[in-house]
């Protein structure tokens, strides 16, 4: 099994880490969220005048997320940020997106493409369901995860570096979907089924869910990464044939009875 992880290791990420200057661009564009042009993830205090009003309001935002405790706190800060936005700002996300992917092949595009749709709109529309939702929440687990103050550190730093090249008012946007989906539903950054090149995806078993990058993008300045629940793809996982990862499962599932109940 190492084999195969090393070999698929390799069809995905060639012989490159992200820091090398050969990084697959196909990657970039997904894991790099805040696309700021330089690479120093300390602002420089050199804000556009034009923006300085949208960061102030941006950042005391996220300094009050950062201080939620819990799902109950947070859920509705969140949906109070983004129901501030016209529908128009996540049409002007997804556009951004598919001019940030235009020269990357159609047959990778296309699913990429409706995977960052439904990381969009479907995120909103579940944030802005549950948001207004008035009865009783069922939910596994109402604390935060580890790493919650951390993030919002973090979304106040790249919205500081955004400011000082475009508004930060989208990006704040897109942080706040993502923080819904990994701090109140406890789920990927990126969602399910989302495609990375080399034919793997995001996937969830049970509750545990599994990215092919995961531990390749930490070092992307202001990624979702670090912050995602998602673990790094491993064992069973990296085999992309649906019937061929069935059939060892099943037979892991034998091996596992016969060695540990039938002794």
């Amino acid at each position: 099994m190492a084999g195969i992880f090393s070999r698929l290791q390799a069809r995905i990420f060639g012989n490159n880490r992200p820091e090398d200057t050969t990084y697959r661009p196909e990657i970039d564009c997904i894991v790099d969220t805040a696309s700021v042009t330089c690479r120093d993830t300390l602002p420089s205090g050199q804000v556009l005048p034009a923006y300085r009003d949208s960061l102030v309001h941006i950042q005391t935002f996220w300094k009050t997320a950062e201080t939620s405790r819990d799902k109950e706190a947070l859920l509705p800060l969140l949906s109070d940020h983004v129901r501030e936005y016209p529908q128009e700002t996540l049409r002007q996300m997804m556009v951004n997106f598919e001019r940030k992917t235009r020269d990357i092949p159609t047959d990778y595009r296309d699913p990429l493409l409706t995977a960052v749709h439904e990381e969009i709109f479907d995120t909103h529309h579940r944030l802005m369901t549950e948001g207004s939702y008035e009865g009783e929440r069922h939910w596994r687990k109402t604390s935060l995860r580890e790493g919650f103050t951390e993030y919002c550190i973090m979304v106040q730093r790249a919205t500081t570096r955004k400011a000082e090249e475009k508004d930060p008012s989208i990006l704040s946007l897109h942080y706040a979907l993502a923080c819904y989906a990994m701090y109140i539903e406890d789920g990927p950054g990126h969602p399910v089924e989302t495609p990375f090149p080399g034919g793997l995806s995001v996937e969830q078993d049970g509750r545990i869910y599994y990215c092919p990058v995961r531990d390749h993008a930490d070092d992307v300045p202001f990624a979702l990464c670090p912050f995602c629940p998602a673990v790094q793809t491993t064992g069973v996982h990296l085999i992309r044939d649906p019937q061929e990862r069935a059939r060892i499962q099943k037979q892991a599932y034998i091996d596992n009875y016969f060695t540990n109940f039938k002794g």
